[in-house]
């Protein structure tokens, strides 16, 4: 389906549950209107147990929770500090944290976590330099567009960057580290996936939020982009110190992407959809966050037709936003700034002053 296609296209069914849309600008809510029934216990101890069958670490993956500070940054309109936290059983399991954060703090901060390929994506620029920008994520550089919000924002490398030790260094961006990575951890454990593994140094990142007096723990969110955006995605419902989620294209339909592939499911998802799960089950799951998508390439409206099957929502349905850009897989600066809205209601309680806000 191409782009043009999806900038006009509303799934199946789509059409009665638009009663909340919010203009021509492609941002939507759902209405309370045809939203399932709240779930029972019973459906949600068995969502418990079938997501965590496929996602928990395997029993042996232990090592000692530790983490230290590595260096201070201060930047131009933001300030930030470099951590090591370990990861995994291997001496070499440590990946690196960046929390970025005010210039000026007065009073505890919300937080927002912010999984990605890299801490330095998400600054936008070389830790050690400012003025070397990463031209490739300048766009959605979002720990520092966070921290100009008022949050502090904390990201870590992800598992391809640390769960194997080359030989030789290896640049950050030397790709093959998906398979290389994906591999070893079917080698290493059979029954996990590379994916689990993402979601789980996501979830063991923001135990650094928990030791940070400067974080207010009631105000903590979480929101990425791409495969930051599956990832955090898949945290943000599972981890019950997040309150809100943002996530920008990211297939939420199996169907819509490479869930299957290697360095994802690595060719489990039929049987995890033979279990019954979809992705709109973990919102269920995780007792009907607020969520907020942004749609550009990979998501297109038939997300939203899926969105609004999760169960929990009838009772306030504009905790499910969903805005189609239809700009392929870069959110414009409109989109993205609703979707911070959307955590900045959620999270704060500050409403914005557009229809969209």
């Amino acid at each position: 389906m191409t782009t043009e296609t999806r900038r006009g296209f509303i799934g199946k069914g789509t059409a009665a549950l638009l009663a909340g849309s919010l203009g021509g600008m492609g941002v939507r809510t759902a209405s309370a209107q045809g939203l399932p029934d709240d779930p029972t216990p019973e459906e949600l101890e068995d969502l418990r147990s079938k997501w965590s069958f496929w996602l928990d670490p395997p029993k042996g993956y232990d090592f000692k929770r530790e983490s230290r500070l590595v260096r201070r940054y201060e930047y131009s309109d933001c300030n930030a500090e470099l951590l090591l936290q370990r990861n995994g059983p291997e001496e070499w399991h440590w990946q690196r944290v960046l929390k970025v954060f005010p210039k000026k703090i007065d009073g505890a901060l919300p937080a927002v976590g912010i999984p990605f390929y890299y801490v330095e994506a998400m600054l936008g620029h070389e830790l050690d330099d400012e003025s070397k920008a990463l031209d490739h994520f300048t766009e959605i550089c979002q720990a520092r567009q966070l921290a100009r919000r008022g949050y502090m924002a904390i990201t870590c490398d992800l598992s391809q960057q640390n769960y194997i030790r080359y030989d030789e260094p290896r640049d950050r961006t030397y790709w093959p580290r998906f398979r290389d990575m994906s591999l070893k951890l079917a080698e290493d454990w059979p029954m996990w996936n590379a994916h689990a593994h993402r979601v789980f140094v996501t979830r063991l990142m923001l135990d650094l939020l928990e030791e940070d007096p400067r974080v207010d723990q009631s105000r903590i969110g979480i929101t990425g982009h791409s495969l930051g955006g599956q990832t955090c995605f898949y945290a943000g419902c599972l981890d019950p110190r997040v309150k809100a989620i943002m996530a920008s294209d990211f297939a939420f339909r199996f169907d819509q992407s490479c869930w299957d592939i290697l360095h994802y499911f690595g060719g489990k998802l039929a049987a995890v959809r033979a279990d019954g799960l979809e992705n709109y089950t973990l919102l269920t799951l995780s007792g009907a966050k607020p969520f907020c998508l942004l749609s550009g390439f990979y998501d297109d409206d038939t997300s939203f037709t899926d969105m609004v099957k999760a169960k929990g929502y009838r009772s306030r349905p504009a905790d499910l936003m969903f805005i189609n850009h239809a700009l392929k897989h870069r959110p414009p600066d409109w989109a993205l700034e609703a979707g911070y809205n959307f955590l900045d209601r959620k999270l704060n309680g500050k409403w914005g002053n557009k229809p969209w806000a």
